[in-house]
């Protein structure tokens, strides 16, 4: 590996991981107020409003993690997910 690419990727790990525990910690601190206002505001019970917040920190991870590594997604149509189903993750190396 090249310095430079090296370089490069000690950087990324030393912005992307510290953003990574920063947003689990805001997450989890704020959660005790955000689970029961997302209940009031929605009227949602409590597993769908968990659910909710559990897209809600994913979709930060993702955010984080997305500019840094190629993700795809296959069997996604209209429907996928409404029902209590299970989503396997696997990655190609």
């Amino acid at each position: 590996m090249s310095p430079a690419r090296f370089l490069v990727l000690a950087l990324t790990n030393a912005a992307v991981y510290p953003a990574l525990v920063l947003w689990t910690i805001v997450c989890i601190t704020t959660f005790p107020l955000s689970f029961p206002a997302v209940i009031v505001a929605t009227r949602w019970p409590a597993d769908k409003a968990t659910r909710f917040l559990i897209w809600v920190y994913g979709r930060g991870w993702l955010a984080l993690v997305a500019p840094f590594v190629w993700f795809r997604r296959e069997g996604f149509g209209p429907g996928v997910g409404e029902a209590p189903c299970i989503l396997v993750v696997n990655h190609l190396s």
